[in-house]
């Protein structure tokens, strides 16, 4: 079963009692999903005016469903109805941020993911740190080998 919610905004030009209805109306077919719990928020102000509303009734409901044809009867249903400003449909179990980190699988399955690139990083650090031991250590051989030559060269200069 995969659980959604949905927030749903109807216009403000109704009255409180036809609101209700409406959302009813609209939610009829989620009655018999599981789980199925209504958050009424009310008439609260938007952030900005949609289709000439400033206010809008707010309403959210979270739900578990295995047919996804229901969700797509809703969709069609509040794109067809005037009163309806705006609907949102959110799988929960889907990773969209915030409720991604309460999740216990996707809290899990990052932490696999970190660990693994944090193995990565320390594979790619010591390759770098080797290799830097190695230019190092052939320019300390060279050096070496630069000093034995000079000292041949003194030496050599010194018996003439």
């Amino acid at each position: 079963m995969n659980k959604y919610e949905i927030m749903l905004l109807l216009k403000d030009s109704l009255s409180v009692e036809n609101a209700d209805k409406k959302a009813d109306q609209l939610i009829a077919s989620f009655k018999k999903a599981d789980n199925l719990k209504e958050t009424k928020w009310g008439l609260k102000p938007m952030a900005y005016a949609i289709k000439g509303c400033k206010q809008a009734y707010y309403y959210i409901y979270n739900f578990e469903i295995e047919n996804k044809q229901l969700l797509k009867e809703f969709r069609r249903i509040a794109q067809i109805d005037e009163n309806v400003l705006r609907f949102l449909i959110i799988n929960v179990e889907k990773n969209y941020g915030y409720r991604a980190t309460i999740n216990e699988k996707k809290v899990n399955k990052s932490k696999i993911k970190e660990k693994i690139y944090l193995e990565k990083q320390k594979k790619l650090e010591s390759l770098l740190a080797f290799k830097r031991d190695a230019k190092n250590s052939k320019s300390a051989s060279e050096t070496k080998t630069e000093i034995s030559k000079n000292e041949n060269d003194a030496g050599v200069k010194e018996n003439e």
